[in-house]
């Protein structure tokens, strides 16, 4: 089991990152690479940094060996995105500015499904577009109608090969031109 992002910090006490890959690896009976980083910080440099902390390299140089991934989508708005919600105001709408309407660990998408290079990408700990599509089975959790965009941005994008949810957001996924 691979962490592929860094942690947002949550009040309500959320699993994080962290827990997962380890409980999930324990019941899986294999090596679990996690490690304690924030998904954002303030600067590039920063980032850069914390990426080439010991437990982040370690992580990150497991990356070509993933054969499957499981991840959320997020819809670029208030209460639709952990990353939308976490990042200040400057970032959202320099996101809206360049057009993105969706996010899957940090990979942020147009309508389109076009992977867009962002400031706030430079500032995260966690994969890209180009890695997120050597991964051979990306699959993607989401929940609620108003993200059908998103996930149709998603699978646009060639990034995730299969979409687990409920009934309400198939069919608005249908519905979805």
């Amino acid at each position: 089991m691979v962490q592929l992002t860094g942690a947002l910090s949550f009040q309500n006490g959320d699993v994080n990152p962290i827990d997962l890959v380890r409980d999930i690896a324990r019941v899986a009976g294999g090596p679990a690479y996690a490690y304690y980083a924030p998904f954002t910080v303030r600067d590039a440099a920063t980032a850069r940094a914390l990426r080439e902390q010991p437990e982040v390299a370690q992580a990150f140089r497991q990356l070509p060996l993933i054969t499957k991934a499981v991840a959320g989508v997020g819809f670029w708005g208030p209460g639709d995105s952990t990353l939308y919600d976490a990042a200040d105001e400057r970032d959202r709408q320099a996101l809206r500015r360049l057009g993105v309407c969706a996010d899957i660990s940090g990979v942020f998408l147009t309508a389109d499904g076009e992977p867009v290079k962002t400031d706030l990408a430079e500032r995260m700990i966690g994969i890209d577009a180009e890695q997120m599509r050597a991964i051979p089975e990306v699959i993607v959790i989401a929940f609620g109608t108003a993200k059908a965009t998103a996930v149709h941005a998603g699978i646009r994008s060639g990034l995730i090969s299969g979409v687990v949810t409920h009934t309400a957001l198939a069919r608005a996924l249908l519905n979805v031109t």
